[in-house]
């Protein structure tokens, strides 16, 4: 791209150079370091689904855009009303999002970027931090993200920060670096946090399906469209060499603030949320992965609601559960350590269900992967299960307005948890 100056002169937009520069060398770095296979028909069933899992890491994470200028496909109306839906399912959606957390912990080399920054790897560090983002999420859906005077710009604009930080340091990080930053507590690594990584690994290991995925158990809204045994992306990454905070990778980040919500609405205190009320969702976060720089091309929420729900649930069946069941012992014991870190980290700040618990919800009513955890419960954590049943998905049938009820309320608890422990959003 071209402009001319007062001289008559051409110059090159300097933004535009940057990223050329930029994807050159992530397109180095992301065919030493990733390599990618897919099952047979991927592409026939998703014509967009290998943008996101290879040309994805190739590409830059932050698009460029203006922060302050609305994109063309942007519609207020809509995106004014997925607010409102957002505030009135804050609870369902926030549970949603931690559970979808437990699978995007299990990316592979998922965590390092995480790990790196030291703020999520003990249960003190990652209390402070989710709470943290919870207040973020809570600027995003009541205020405008294109108002540089409101909170939830201002919000956006650290988080933008934060990500460019964080994609700058690991990727201008050289592998001994990069192998001292992965590790947990660093150059004084401490003991991970896993008492139940024997039994997670061996439930992980034992979901049904054979060198891939197999057939997949989850319940789908779109199960007569899709075959029933579609196996599994492989990833496999160098983990000091790879590409860091990519599009692809933003892209399947902000699918887990959303997509197990409206692919499975009912379990998330939802049963009786509309079509056109999904769709403004879906474009509330459309807008606020723009907001983060997220590229239309690689926009999870953006093609329609079809499209969304369809890309999210081959990317359940294809990658989110195999990821699980490839972590492996040594993997497992690091995955239930940061998962362990955010829910015990949570709790010391708020009522909240024991990790045991929120996972088996997430494989057993969420997912329907049938595994052994509820008997490996002990009762009060079995009590804590059907607690969550209860409010996410009896009330919420019994009672139209529980979902509105329970987001008021938790609500309140984030924000008087927050000024306790004089948190902000960092």
């Amino acid at each position: 791209m071209e402009v001319s100056n007062s001289a008559g002169k051409s110059m090159r937009n300097p933004q535009r150079g940057r990223l050329s520069a930029e994807q050159a060398t992530l397109e180095w770095r992301a065919n030493q370091g990733v390599h990618v296979d897919y099952p047979p028909d991927i592409a026939k069933l998703s014509d967009d689904f290998k943008v996101f899992s290879k040309e994805g890491y190739s590409t830059p994470g932050d698009s460029g855009s203006p922060q302050d200028v609305r994109p063309p496909w942007f519609d207020e109306q809509l995106f004014q009303e997925g607010q409102r839906v957002a505030r009135e399912n804050h609870a369902g959606m926030a549970t949603a999002e931690a559970q979808a957390l437990f699978l995007l912990f299990a990316f592979p080399a998922g965590l390092d970027p995480l790990i790196s920054t030291a703020r999520s790897d003990t249960p003190e560090t990652a209390g402070r931090r989710y709470l943290s983002t919870n207040l973020r999420l809570l600027s995003w859906i009541t205020s405008d993200p294109f108002d540089p005077q409101s909170e939830c710009y201002r919000n956006l604009v650290a988080v933008r920060r934060m990500h460019a930080n964080v994609r700058k340091a690991c990727n201008e990080g050289k592998p001994d670096e990069l192998a001292v930053k992965f590790t947990v507590g660093r150059d004084q690594p401490r003991e991970l946090i896993c008492p139940q990584a024997q039994l997670f690994s061996s439930v992980f290991a034992s979901v049904p399906g054979g060198s891939y995925a197999g057939p997949c158990p989850v319940v789908s809204l779109l199960e007569d469209r899709l075959p029933r045994d579609l196996g599994a992306v492989k990833l496999t990454v160098d983990r000091y060499r790879r590409p860091f905070l990519t599009q692809g990778e933003m892209a399947i980040t902000q699918w887990g603030f959303f997509g197990l919500f409206i692919l499975k609405p009912h379990v998330f205190a939802a049963p009786y949320i509309s079509r056109r009320e999904l769709e403004a969702v879906v474009h509330v976060w459309a807008v606020l992965g723009y907001c983060l720089g997220i590229d239309d091309k690689f926009n999870w929420a953006l093609g329609g609601l079809d499209l969304v729900m369809r890309r999210s649930e081959i990317y359940l069946r294809t990658m989110a559960v195999p990821n699980l069941r490839a972590l492996g012992p040594e993997g497992t014991a690091c995955w239930e350590h940061m998962c362990r870190c955010m829910v015990d980290g949570m709790r010391q700040h708020m009522p909240m269900a024991a990790l045991e618990v929120s996972l088996t919800y997430l494989t057993e009513d969420v997912l329907g992967l049938g595994t052994v955890l509820p008997k490996a419960l002990t009762w009060r954590q079995y009590f804590q299960l059907w607690r969550l049943r209860l409010f996410l998905q009896y009330l919420p049938r019994w009672f139209s307005s529980w979902p509105r009820v329970m987001s008021r309320g938790l609500g309140r608890v984030f924000q008087r948890a927050a000024k306790s422990a004089n948190i902000k959003c960092e």
